[in-house]
C-alpha cells in the first residue's frame, strides 16, 4: 500500500457512544502529536480545482453544458436526476450564481450534446437517449427547434464548435442498436456529413476545440459495452489524425474542455467497463504533444459530468456528474489558485465497510488530520499548532481519525473502514502545516 494511503476506522462503534466525553481530550492529544512532527510551512499554491458552488441546479448527470461567450454564462440543460428520471430545465452560471432561466424547450432528455455557436450567438443542442434526432437552439431567451433531419437518431455523441470555420462539429454516438464513427457539421442551416473514416466507431467520447492550433481534439469513448478506448485524435476540418495512443487510461463518460488561458486541454474523471470496472477521479492536461497527470484527487470520483471553459473567469468549469449519487456541485480549475480541499467521500453506506478519502492542494509533503463528527457545527481545535482553528464539524461524536501525509503535489488518499453508525456523519481535513481546513464532506 502506498505511503500516502492509510487505513483507520472512522465513526463511532456502539461502545463509542458511552465514551463521548473523552473524545475532546483525544482530539487535543492526537492533533498535538500529529502537529509536533511538522514545521509551519510557507503558504503553497497549486494548479487545481476550487469548489465554487454547492447550490443551483438539481444534482444531475449526463446533461449538456456550453459556454455562451456573447453573454458570459455557462448554459446547462437536462440530464438525469437521482431517480433516473429525465430533466427538462435550463440553468445559467454567471461565474458567481446559478439562475433557472427556463423550464420549456426540448423536453426532458439526457445523453444529448451542446455547443455554443459564437458566430450566430446561439447554443446548439442535438440528440438524446430517447431516440431523438432533432436540433435545437437557445438564444438566451427561448429554445427553438431548427431541424429534424441530419445525423439521425443518436445519443452520447461528441460535439464542439469550430470558431475558425464557424461550424458545429459532431462525431460518433450510438442509436438504433448501432455505434457510429461518422463526422457531421452544422452551419446553422443544415447538417452535412463530412467524413466516414477516422476514429473507430464509438460513443461516450469527449471532444473540445483547440482554438490556438485550430483543431478538434477527441479522447476515449467506448466501441461497445466493454471495450473502452484511450486514444487521442485531432480533426483539422478535412481529416482525422491519430496523434497518440497513450495517456489517460481507456474510459468513457469523462468530461473535457480547452483552457484558452493556458493553452491546454483539461480532462477529468469518467469510467471504464474494460477489464475491472472502475470510476475515475483523475485530472489530465493535453498540450498538443503529450498528456500530463495533474492530480488523482480533484474534484472526486465521478462520471457523466460536463465541462466548459469560462472565458470571463479564465477557467474550465465542471458541473455535476455521478458516482453513487448525482452531484450538484460546481468547480473551477485555477492555475496556481487551488485551495486545500477534501474530495467527495466514497463510502460503503448504509451497511458500513470502506471509505475512500482524498484531498488536494495541501502542503507538499505535509501532514493532514482527518476528523469525524455526527453533525456539522462550529467546534474549535482546542490545542496544538492549529489551536483556535474553527471547524465545520459539531461536538457530537467529534473524533480524530488519523494523520496522513500529502504527496509532492499536495494530494493524498486515505482508505478507512467504518461502521453503519458513521453513515450520515461528516468528515473534515486540517492541513497541519498551514491550519487550512477543507470543506466538510458527508459520509454517504
Amino acid at each position: 500500500m502506498p505511503s500516502n494511503v492509510i487505513t483507520r476506522r472512522i465513526g463511532p462503534s456502539r461502545a463509542d457512544a458511552d465514551r463521548r466525553s473523552s473524545m475532546r481530550a483525544a482530539i487535543t492529544a492526537a492533533l498535538s502529536t500529529a502537529g509536533a512532527f511538522v514545521s509551519i510551512a510557507s503558504a503553497q499554491t497549486c494548479d487545481g480545482w476550487q469548489l465554487v458552488s454547492e447550490n443551483g441546479p438539481l444534482p444531475r448527470y449526463h446533461h449538456g453544458m456550453a459556454y455562451d461567450t456573447g453573454r458570459g454564462v455557462c448554459v446547462v440543460f437536462g440530464g438525469l436526476d437521482s431517480s433516473g428520471g429525465g430533466i427538462s430545465d435550463t440553468w445559467e452560471w454567471d461565474g458567481s450564481d446559478w439562475a433557472l432561466v427556463s423550464q420549456n424547450g426540448p423536453g426532458a432528455r439526457y445523453m444529448h450534446a451542446m455547443a455554443y455557436d459564437s458566430a450566430r450567438g446561439v447554443t446548439v443542442l442535438y440528440g438524446c437517449y430517447s431516440r431523438c434526432a432533432d436540433t435545437w437552439e437557445w438564444d438566451g431567451i427561448a429554445w427553438t427547434r431548427v431541424a429534424e433531419t441530419g445525423p439521425g437518431v443518436r445519443y452520447s455523441h461528441a460535439m464542439a464548435y469550430d470558431s475558425a470555420r464557424e461550424v458545429t462539429v459532431l462525431f460518433g454516438g450510438q442509436g438504433d442498436r448501432q455505434v457510429y464513427g461518422d463526422t457531421w457539421e452544422w452551419d446553422g442551416t443544415a447538417w452535412t456529413q463530412v467524413a466516414q473514416s477516422g476514429p473507430s466507431a464509438r460513443a461516450y467520447a469527449a471532444m473540445a476545440y483547440d482554438s490556438a492550433r485550430g483543431v478538434m481534439v477527441l479522447f476515449g469513448g467506448a466501441e461497445g459495452s466493454s471495450l473502452d478506448r484511450g486514444d487521442t485524435w485531432e480533426w483539422n476540418g478535412v481529416e482525422w489524425t491519430q496523434v497518440l495512443q497513450s495517456g489517460p487510461s481507456p474510459r468513457r463518460h469523462h468530461s473535457m474542455a480547452y483552457d484558452q488561458a493556458r493553452g491546454v486541454m483539461v480532462l477529468h474523471g469518467g469510467q471504464t467497463n474494460t477489464g475491472r470496472a472502475e470510476v475515475f477521479g483523475d485530472t489530465w492536461q493535453w498540450d498538443g504533444f503529450e498528456w500530463t497527470l495533474v492530480s488523482h484527487a480533484h474534484p472526486g470520483i465521478r462520471y457523466g459530468a460536463t465541462m466548459s471553459y469560462d472565458l470571463a473567469q479564465e477557467a474550465p468549469i465542471l458541473f455535476g456528474g455521478r458516482y453513487h449519487n448525482p452531484y450538484g456541485d460546481t468547480w473551477e480549475f485555477v492555475e496556481g489558485g487551488g485551495a486545500f480541499y477534501l474530495a467527495p467521500v466514497v463510502a460503503d453506506c448504509p451497511g458500513g465497510g470502506r471509505a475512500a478519502v482524498s484531498w488536494g492542494c495541501g502542503t507538499p509533503g505535509g501532514r493532514v488530520a482527518l476528523l469525524f463528527a455526527r453533525f456539522t457545527g462550529t467546534a474549535m481545535v482546542p490545542r496544538g499548532s492549529c489551536a483556535g482553528t474553527t471547524l465545520g464539524l459539531g461536538e457530537t461524536w467529534l473524533q480524530f481519525v488519523r494523520a496522513g501525509r500529502s504527496d509532492k503535489a499536495g494530494s493524498g488518499k486515505m482508505i478507512a473502514t467504518h461502521g453503519p453508525l458513521a453513515c450520515g456523519g461528516y468528515v473534515q481535513l486540517i492541513d497541519l502545516s498551514t491550519c487550512a481546513t477543507s470543506f466538510v464532506a458527508p459520509v454517504d
